[in-house]
């Protein structure tokens, strides 16, 4: 399964290299996908991500390059929340302007 994934080669080729039919190659490997499926439902928590533009206080001199489309300073900002919006990740995206 691994071998599979690392490498992206064919069942043709493991075949040769396991010494096994492609049957048992196919039907492992299979049955570690579903495993692998399941236990992404347990590691990865559902939520929402997004990002917004703030509008940000700047010196005169460092208010060009992020300006934004309405005319003002912004700043690009991620944040990703659960469905209860309880914020778990705010991150900073970069500079809006050109």
């Amino acid at each position: 399964f691994l071998y599979i994934l690392s490498t992206g080669t064919k069942v043709s080729q493991c075949r040769e290299r396991f010494q096994r039919f492609g049957a048992t190659i196919n039907r492992y490997f299979a049955i570690m996908l579903e495993k692998v499926s399941r236990m992404v439902i347990d590691l990865i928590a559902p939520g929402a991500i997004d990002d917004t533009h703030i509008v940000t206080i700047l010196p005169p001199n460092e208010q060009i390059p992020d300006i934004g489309r309405k005319g003002v300073p912004t700043q690009n900002v991620m944040t990703m929340c659960d469905f209860n919006v309880f914020h778990i990740y705010y991150g900073w995206m970069g500079r809006t302007g050109t």
